[in-house]
């Protein structure tokens, strides 16, 4: 599986991403475009390589970020994979750590129908 661990202005917050910040700059249309990049990139080393069995668009986005944004960046992401030609039959991951994610679980395929 291929992760986007870390997006540019740090989507959590945390070392990992480059610099730990209080409030991270991730969720800007700049810092998006650049990410839809990465996600793009991604997903053409996914399809060219056999042993790519799924994508995580964005590694643990810190509760600063609002979960609408981030519900549009999924849906976007999702849609830019898809689009390179990655398979249906290769997961995309959203994986988020915020105890808000609940409200928006159960309209799971409704928010993703090509994930």
């Amino acid at each position: 599986m291929l992760d986007l661990h870390a997006a540019p202005g740090n989507q959590n917050g945390d070392s990992h991403g480059g610099c730990t910040v209080e409030y991270p700059y991730w969720d800007t249309d700049w810092n998006k475009y650049w990410t839809y990049e990465a996600i793009n990139a991604l997903a053409e080393i996914c399809n060219a390589n056999t042993n790519c069995y799924g994508l995580e668009a964005l590694n643990e986005p810190g509760w600063q970020i609002s979960r609408d944004s981030l519900i549009d960046y999924n849906q976007k992401a999702c849609l830019v994979a898809r689009a390179t030609g990655l398979s249906l039959d290769l997961p995309i991951i959203f994986m988020d750590w915020n105890y808000e994610w609940s409200n928006y679980s159960n309209k799971w395929y409704d928010l993703f129908p090509y994930s």
